[in-house]
């Protein structure tokens, strides 16, 4: 009985979650018209900054995140519906990315939104992101991360944790329906804590201590990766390497 609940109540989350990223981008808004492909560019000059809070806010789409740039931030975004054209704004080390909050409910395949965004790999970085319908590959390795706060509604995701990172690690991790992939390095102490929700969680070769998962290197090196995820309806994967 127990179980069943657990799986109803698990089918109820993900088709609410469904049906909240869900109408139909044909309607009578001129915004929602289907365009040809428009591409914009942001770069930030280097300009001093030690340190970048980025707070990136997606409603639909992929989102692509690198270090491949010597700049501070460099954002390539591909969309073709008016209403998906990305809000920039950055002072005081700050860095807001966002698009109409309506767009998480743009569903379909004939939309397009792709944002690749490439950051300073010195700068210590502090990052928050809320997806909604999407999709991403987010890759941590290079950049100097301090923390990262990481909230996905529907869609597969890939995160990159294998920095050679010069501080501790903070992560918070909320999944949604879908993926969630996490990779994480064999040679940095890593503690995972998971809240398991209807989704399975799997973790090869980590060692498990009731919702806990470790590596060998953990509690032998100078800074470790502190992770918390919480599963939602979909899988979470942690893979070491």
């Amino acid at each position: 009985m127990k179980k069943r609940l657990i799986f109803l109540a698990g089918m109820l989350t993900c088709s609410l979650a469904l049906s909240a990223c869900s109408i139909n981008i044909n309607d009578n808004n001129d915004n929602a018209e289907i365009t040809d492909t428009i591409h914009e560019s942001k770069n930030i000059e280097l300009s001093g900054e030690n340190t970048l809070t980025s707070d990136i806010t997606m409603g639909v789409g992929r989102l692509n995140i690198s270090s491949d740039t010597n700049k501070l931030f460099e954002g390539n975004f591909d969309y073709n519906i008016k209403r998906l054209k990305p809000e920039i704004s950055y002072s005081s080390n700050v860095l807001k990315l966002s698009h109409n909050k309506m767009n998480k409910n743009i569903s379909g395949n004939n939309y397009k939104c792709d944002w690749n965004l490439k950051f300073n790999p010195k700068v210590l970085m502090s990052m928050d992101i809320n997806m909604g319908n999407g999709s991403g590959n987010l890759d941590f390795s290079k950049i100097n991360l301090k923390s990262l706060s990481a909230k996905f509604g529907v869609g597969d995701y890939v995160i990159d944790l294998r920095g050679s990172y010069n501080q501790d690690v903070n992560v918070s991790i909320q999944g949604g329906v879908g993926k969630v992939k996490i990779i994480l390095p064999k040679s940095t102490g890593v503690s995972v804590n998971c809240e398991k929700g209807v989704g399975s969680v799997r973790a090869a070769n980590f060692i498990k201590e009731n919702s806990s998962y470790k590596n060998e290197a953990y509690g032998k090196t100078k800074n470790s990766i502190n992770v918390d995820v919480k599963a939602g309806v979909g899988d979470i994967e942690l893979e070491l390497k």
